[in-house]
């Protein structure tokens, strides 16, 4: 599943959703998860500072803080969970740096 965050100015700092509710299973719930960042188009060589801190929880949401990054680079986020019964769920979507 895909989801669009939409365009962030490279000086702000947004919370990003992954939401896995429509992906699990009636009572399942998330065991395990991950978020990946990687950079879809354009250049930069920090581009996993641009995720600030760990994902978290919250429900059936996996969340990420996003910084920084490089105006007109496009990063891919990949959030991985697993939940309680081992099915393996993935939540994706990109993320467009841009100069308001």
């Amino acid at each position: 599943m895909s989801t669009n965050f939409g365009p962030k100015d490279f000086e702000e700092t947004k919370l990003l959703v992954f939401p896995f509710a429509g992906e699990l299973e009636a009572g399942a719930t998330i065991a395990t998860f991950a978020v990946d960042l990687s950079v879809l188009q354009g250049a930069d060589p920090a581009a996993q500072a641009v995720k600030s801190g760990a994902a978290t929880q919250s429900g059936t949401d996996v969340l990420q803080i996003v910084t920084g990054g490089v105006p007109g680079v496009v990063y891919h986020l990949r959030a991985r969970a697993v939940d309680n019964t081992g099915l393996v769920h993935v939540v994706s979507g990109d993320l467009r740096i841009v100069t308001l």
